[in-house]
C-alpha cells in the first residue's frame, strides 16, 4: 500500500508539472486575448494589479486540478479495473519495454482525426451559418501559445480530469449503487457506457464558460458545445475503457494538432 501511494504521488506530480506548464501557455494566451480588446483589458485591470497575475492563477489552478484528479483517479481506476497500461508498465511494474497496443494506436488515430474533422467542418459548414460571430474576420491566425496550451491542457489534463478521474469515479459509484449488476458482463458494459456518456456531458458542459466568453451563451452555442465536445468525449471515453488512459490522451492531443495545424488552415 505504501509503495502504491508513493508511486501514485510520483505519477501525480508529473501530471502536476504538465498542468503547471499548460497553465503558463493558457495564461499567456489569455493575456494576448485581453490585450486585443481594450474594453476587456480595462475591466480586468480593475480586478487585478497586473495581467501577468493571470499566468500565476492559471498555473496554480491547472496544477491543482492535475494533482487532485490524477492522485484520486489512479486509485479509483484500480478499484474499477480501468487501466493505464503504459503508466502501469513504466512506474508500477518497472518494465523496460513499454507495451504498445497496435489496435489502440489505430483507434486513437481514427477517433482523434474524426473528432478534429467533426469539430472543424461542423463549425465551418453548419454553425458558422447560424452563428456569424465564429467566422474569423481576417482568416485563421495560428497561435503557438494557444497550440501548446490546448495540446497540453486539453490533450492531457482534461483527460486526467474527465476520463481518469470522473469516469473512474462514476463507474465506482455505479458499482456501489448497483452492486449485483456490475458483476456480470452486461452490467459492466451498461455501467461503463453510462459513465462514458455522463462524463462526455460533463466534458461538454465544462466548455460552456469559455464558449460563453467567446461567443455568448444562447441555445445554439450550447447545442454546439454539447454536439462537438460531447461526441468527442464519447470517443475518448471509449478509448479509456477499452484500450487504456494513454490512448484517450493520444486521440485528444491529435484532435487539437490536426485541427490547428491542418484543418483550420484549409478551411479558413
Amino acid at each position: 500500500m505504501k509503495t502504491l501511494n508513493k508511486t501514485d504521488l510520483k505519477v501525480s506530480l508529473i501530471f502536476t508539472a504538465i498542468g503547471i506548464l499548460a497553465g503558463v501557455f493558457l495564461g499567456l494566451f489569455q493575456i494576448d486575448t485581453i490585450k486585443a480588446d481594450p474594453k476587456q483589458m480595462e475591466i480586468v485591470l480593475k480586478q487585478l494589479p497586473s495581467l501577468e497575475l493571470l499566468v500565476v492563477v492559471s498555473m496554480l489552478q491547472t496544477g491543482l486540478y492535475a494533482f487532485l484528479c490524477s492522485f484520486s483517479g489512479l486509485k479509483l481506476a484500480r478499484k474499477v479495473n480501468l487501466g493505464s497500461p503504459m503508466i502501469e508498465s513504466l512506474f508500477y511494474k518497472h518494465e523496460k519495454k513499454i507495451p504498445i497496443i497496435r489496435s489502440g494506436i489505430i483507434a486513437s488515430t481514427v477517433i482523434g482525426i474524426l473528432s478534429a474533422v467533426l469539430i472543424a467542418f461542423s463549425d465551418k459548414f453548419i454553425f458558422q451559418n447560424l452563428m456569424p460571430q465564429i467566422k474569423p474576420s481576417a482568416g485563421y491566425v495560428f497561435s503557438p501559445v494557444y497550440f501548446f496550451g490546448s495540446v497540453l491542457y486539453g490533450g492531457i489534463i482534461e483527460e486526467v480530469i474527465m476520463r481518469l478521474f470522473f469516469i473512474s469515479l462514476i463507474v465506482f459509484g455505479l458499482n456501489k449503487l448497483f452492486a449485483n449488476q456490475g458483476n456480470n458482463s452486461i452490467g459492466t458494459i451498461l455501467i461503463n457506457w453510462g459513465a462514458i456518456l455522463l462524463a462526455a456531458l460533463l466534458f461538454a458542459a465544462g466548455h460552456l464558460p469559455a464558449t460563453g466568453q467567446l461567443l455568448g451563451l444562447s441555445t445554439i452555442t450550447i447545442i454546439r458545445s454539447f454536439v462537438l465536445n460531447g461526441l468527442a468525449g464519447i470517443g475518448f471515453g471509449w478509448l479509456y475503457w477499452r484500450k487504456g488512459f494513454e490512448y484517450a490522451v493520444i486521440a485528444h492531443m491529435l484532435t487539437h494538432m490536426v485541427n490547428q495545424l491542418i484543418l483550420m488552415h484549409i478551411l479558413y
